[in-house]
């Protein structure tokens, strides 16, 4: 197996598509936005339409919600549009979407024959970057073998969480506390920066004490990662987007079964009420 189609170049997708062709894939890119896949000219074939990814031997779609994985593989130009049932491809959906979206895609998918699995991932731009995602797969241990080579080039650890969509699952419930705890450290390493304490030791102590989260233990990578977002206006409207519809996933599916987590939606609620200027200037002093 090595054609692959990889729908959905942007800010994390564009990394992981490199890892491929670095790794000798031979790759057909699409994206919605024709600057993202047009970067890939030269390198890549360049598809103005999800269909073309549609015949290769696997195809990898990294959107960024719902609404765009659903037209990406099901609308009037999508991936399925272009699939032989002959000679289906394996899709490996990575971005990070409801677990009902994902089984209602596999329905449609099996009609042309198109196994699939859910493989969202975790690591941020600097682990798409360096090849050691963390990815979540949901779906059979027979399609996770078949691509498992595909995620080493692109992840360090490689998770089997169950069925099919116990991978978004999986995905959303890391996003409830990862993004959460995101926010709340710019504003501890903001205030311990106004008290006069540099935040490499702050982070120093933290990661051998109670306060251990992801962004200690990779202070110096997460603190370029998240001043360069915060110093770039447009790059910071899109990652609130991205962790909203995140904190969102995680409202919606304790909606679904009539669970209440109180602390956790007064959180959402905040964080989505947050002007982008006044965590622009939290991130700068917390990440400068």
């Amino acid at each position: 197996m090595n054609r692959i189609g990889f729908v959905g170049v942007g800010a994390m997708g564009s990394r992981m598509a490199r890892r491929l062709l670095a790794a000798g894939y031979d790759l057909t890119i699409h994206d919605a936005v024709p600057s993202a896949r047009d970067a890939f000219a030269g390198q890549a074939r360049v598809a103005d339409r999800p269909a073309a990814c549609g015949g290769q031997d696997a195809v990898i779609l990294m959107v960024a919600n719902d609404a765009q994985l659903s037209d990406a593989m099901l609308g009037p130009t999508g991936v399925l549009s272009g699939v032989d049932g002959t000679a289906p491809p394996i899709v490996a959906i990575m971005s990070t979407v409801l677990p009902g979206t994902i089984t209602a895609i596999a329905e449609a998918a099996a009609q042309k024959r198109v196994r699939l699995v859910d493989a969202p991932v975790s690591g941020g731009l600097a682990g798409a970057e360096a090849g050691t995602l963390s990815i979540m797969v949901g779906g059979s241990g027979d399609d996770l073998a078949v691509l498992r080579p595909v995620f080493e080039t692109m992840g360090k650890q490689i998770f089997h969480c169950g069925p099919l969509s116990h991978g978004v699952l999986t995905k959303i419930l890391n996003n409830m506390i990862g993004v959460t705890n995101l926010f709340l450290t710019a504003e501890v390493m903001a205030l311990a920066r106004a008290h006069g304490m540099p935040a490499e030791r702050v982070t120093e102590i933290m990661d051998v004490s109670s306060g251990r989260n992801a962004y200690t233990g990779d202070w110096n990578a997460r603190r370029r990662v998240y001043g360069a977002i915060a110093a770039d206006p447009e790059h910071l409207r899109r990652h609130m987007a991205i962790c909203r519809k995140d904190l969102g996933c995680g409202v919606e599916l304790a909606k679904q079964i009539g669970i209440a987590l109180p602390l956790f939606a007064q959180l959402t609620d905040a964080i989505s009420a947050l002007p982008q200027g006044s965590l622009g200037k939290i991130w700068e002093k917390g990440f400068e």
